[in-house]
């Protein structure tokens, strides 16, 4: 079976950071998108990337995030793909007080 080359390693968490059980060590790649918006939160920036096939189901759970190299990503969307399996992964950041 054909699998990306993931540069990363994710742990999976519930938003708010407590760790899911068997999240923690999901091969994956993320990069900046081109969106970005201020809230009330502070300035969300989106992301894009992909994760290893057999994370899918819980990655597709809603209200979690992936921490990433020391960064916080809340997942907004885990689609799965099937000609190359993978997970295709929206992400958003959000960075300081507005």
């Amino acid at each position: 079976m054909t699998t990306l080359p993931y540069r990363q390693t994710a742990a999976l968490r519930s938003v708010g950071g407590v760790a899911v059980a068997g999240g923690g060590a999901i091969p994956c790649s993320v990069w900046p998108a081109e969106s970005s918006r201020n809230s009330d939160a502070g300035r969300q920036h989106s992301h894009r990337g992909e994760a290893a096939p057999a994370f899918g189901a819980m990655l597709r759970v809603p209200n979690r995030e992936l921490l990433v190299d020391g960064e916080v990503y809340k997942i907004v969307s885990a689609t799965p793909m099937d000609l190359v399996p993978h997970v295709v992964l929206e992400l958003q950041q959000t960075s300081g007080r507005s």
